[in-house]
């Protein structure tokens, strides 16, 4: 390792994961407290570093609700969201989800369009249920299709899910015809990097833009367009996940407007999470 490396950074979990597969054979709290307290800033240069470095991209942002408090657990989150992902991927396999209808219903048929908001360890829903036998297509941006691409080959669950780069022309093609063969498009659309989104309206007390994506292809395809929950109980470090009633869909705006609210109550519970903060002025607030 590198000085400037973490023992949580996705490249060097890559590099080492047979020695993180060996030590997830511990139960998961010891691996986490393991790892949290090798990062710990009260003794490591190179956290306190990334710690000021968070900080600063957020000092600006245009949101009286993102007080200063927050921006410092924000930036506190930033630092430790990839162990919560490491844990999701090495322990997957190793725990029963709860079989309930909802998720049952993710099984069969055509795929459906699944959104949840960049919150929390949002990622850790792919390897979850993918575990369980569901399967996911994913749009991602390719500077991270490696990381997946390498860590699929090694779980055991890596064949449920289908990656394709967010950049490439042919993506969107591709993930039409996994949804048609029944893989669940799993989508976290609280921005949208491409085209100016048509609709706006309030979100979390400003102006901001509606995306419409998820509603735009659940429309195409006539399928689900489903709300996923995450709730951690007893402050437990792998969280129970449901799938909500579907959104109408007969309505576009009103369908993007449920959308985005429900992805807000989300959000509100621990403004923090919200990984959005650091775009927030540039991408997310109408203009």
């Amino acid at each position: 390792m590198n000085s400037t490396d973490l023992f949580i950074d996705y490249d060097v979990f890559l590099k080492n994961y047979e020695i993180y597969k060996t030590m997830s054979d511990i139960p998961s709290f010891d691996f986490y407290n393991s790892l949290i307290t090798l990062i710990n800033p009260s003794y490591n240069k190179e956290s306190i570093r990334r710690l000021g470095e968070y900080k600063e991209k957020v000092k600006n942002v245009d949101n009286a609700l993102f007080t200063s408090d927050l921006q410092e657990k924000w930036a506190q989150n930033q630092l430790t969201v990839s162990l919560e992902l490491i844990i999701s991927i090495l322990y997957a396999d190793k725990i029963d989800i709860q079989s309930n209808d909802s998720l049952d219903g993710l099984k069969n048929g055509k795929g459906k369009i699944l959104f949840y908001p960049h919150y929390g360890s949002y990622m850790s829903i792919l390897p979850l249920l993918a575990s369980q036998g569901i399967k996911f297509t994913v749009l991602m941006d390719e500077g991270m299709t490696h990381f997946w691409d390498e860590i699929l080959q090694k779980v055991s669950y890596g064949q449920n899910i289908k990656l394709h780069g967010i950049q490439n022309k042919k993506s969107m093609i591709n993930v039409l015809h996994d949804i048609k063969h029944g893989y669940n498009l799993m989508m976290y659309p609280d921005f949208t990097a491409g085209e100016t989104p048509e609709y706006s309206g309030d979100f979390l007390s400003k102006h901001a833009y509606i995306p419409q994506g998820p509603v735009k292809i659940a429309q195409k395809l006539r399928t689900d367009l489903l709300p996923v929950a995450m709730e951690y109980k007893n402050n437990q470090l792998l969280p129970d996940i449901t799938i909500d009633k579907p959104i109408d869909c007969s309505n576009s705006k009103e369908a993007a407007m449920k959308m985005m609210i429900y992805m807000e109550k989300i959000i509100k519970k621990d403004l923090s999470k919200w990984w959005c903060w650091e775009i927030y002025n540039d991408i997310i607030l109408k203009k």
